[in-house]
């Protein structure tokens, strides 16, 4: 057997087509037609809030849960809610395609087992975490950075029922998740990620919805607000490396806020705010997801171990594993005005591009890991005015980089 780390792209693609046919025979439900409907409404520009509300009017159990929803103290109505359209104004069209979408998918992913409820209850924050990032960033990206965030990691179920103790032995570990990813490119025939390509194309998913779904473990450039797919790429990279612990308590202390701020360039208050915000989506939508939430799980914990999160190990760790599979590593760095991009070139050396805010290459320089001190760096690649934390992020990365 070969391991998922081994195979070439073209058997990459035939493993996905295999997988797919094999969920789609058995273990995974077909999707409603409302679901299709509402895919089909996702993947179309011009879709109005109108279009969706037809759509979802025809499912009792969705349009019953979203009226409990706005008629909710999160709303905060003086009024009684007694129509679709009325909550779906003040819901808005992108949380409403989101949730509309979420509900319906994760209906169809989730079993309802009691140990997949903490999974399912973490994707949910992961799902609304991302909508706030994205909301901040392009509003029109936020409601597939939902489903994104929330659908991500919807391979681990099938991996624990088609390939058992080998995967959940490296699941159950307390490796972060790159770490993890690492050990199932290197120790299965496949891994979670391929499990969410496959169910992308059972599902027939759209290909901005999908992509950043099967590349939540592959480096992201820094966003443009302007391209919802590098958005969502982007917000797929950050979220998919938080280590939240299935098990529910808090394991990590340093800061993921460096990361965030490269890829997003949010900074901290705005990362942490997003990181509330999306505690509180998760217990006003309790009711929408209820068949997912596993209640002895605490949200407050949830936010607390997302407020405790590491920066530069996570990008390290991804770019390990990426790494890994490629045989190639590439991360890149903010310097002010300016970006800077590393390339690991093998035998402890480290190839620096400096561009200016234009994207116009400066220059390119080869470091040695035998010299990577500040004083150094600074002469070499015309770094004189960096900040003193984004020249230790620098050193940090180069040193793991060489290494």
């Amino acid at each position: 057997m070969k391991r998922r780390r081994e195979l070439s792209s073209r058997e990459v693609e035939e493993l996905h087509d295999r997988l797919a046919r094999r969920l789609g025979d058995s273990s995974v439900p077909t999707l409603p037609h409302i679901a299709m409907k509402i895919i089909e409404l996702v993947g179309d520009p011009n879709a109005s809030m109108q279009d969706f509300a037809d759509a979802i009017q025809t499912d009792q159990a969705l349009t019953g849960r979203l009226l409990r929803l706005t008629n909710s103290a999160y709303f905060g109505q003086t009024k009684p809610v007694t129509t679709l359209q009325r909550a779906a104004v003040l819901i808005g069209l992108d949380r409403l395609k989101a949730m509309a979408l979420g509900f319906h998918l994760s209906k169809v992913a989730a079993s309802g087992a009691p140990a997949e409820r903490r999974l399912w209850t973490l994707a949910l924050f992961r799902g609304w975490y991302a909508l706030r990032l994205a909301e901040k960033l392009n509003k029109s990206a936020s409601g597939e950075a939902f489903v994104v965030g929330l659908m991500m990691d919807v391979g681990v179920p099938q991996m624990i029922r088609l390939e058992g103790a080998a995967f959940e032995a490296i699941y159950e570990g307390d490796e972060p998740p790159a770490k993890k990813f690492l050990a199932e490119l290197d120790e299965l025939a496949f891994t979670h990620v391929d499990i969410a390509a496959a169910l992308c194309k059972v599902w027939k998913l759209p290909t901005l919805i999908a992509r950043p779904i099967c590349l939540h473990h592959n480096p992201a450039p820094p966003a443009s607000p302007k391209d919802p797919g590098s958005i969502l790429h982007a917000v797929a990279y950050f979220i998919g490396a938080l280590p939240l612990d299935p098990k529910g308590g808090p394991r990590l202390e340093a800061k993921f806020s460096r990361v965030g701020q490269r890829l997003l360039g949010l900074d901290e208050p705005a990362l942490l705010q997003s990181a509330a915000d999306a505690a509180k989506d998760v217990e006003a939508s309790r009711d929408v997801f209820s068949h997912l939430i596993d209640a002895s799980l605490s949200i407050d914990s949830i936010l607390e171990q997302a407020n405790g999160l590491l920066s530069n190990a996570v990008e390290d760790m991804v770019a390990d594993a990426v790494a890994k599979e490629t045989g190639s590593r590439c991360i890149s760095l903010k310097a002010g005005d300016c970006r800077l991009e590393l390339e690991s070139r093998g035998h402890g050396t480290v190839r620096v591009y400096l561009h200016d805010a234009a994207g116009d290459r400066l220059l390119s320089e080869d470091v040695d890991g035998a010299r990577i001190d500040a004083a150094h760096l600074r002469r070499q690649l015309m770094l004189q005015d960096m900040q003193e934390g984004d020249m230790q992020e620098l050193i940090n990365s180069l040193r793991a980089m060489a290494a």
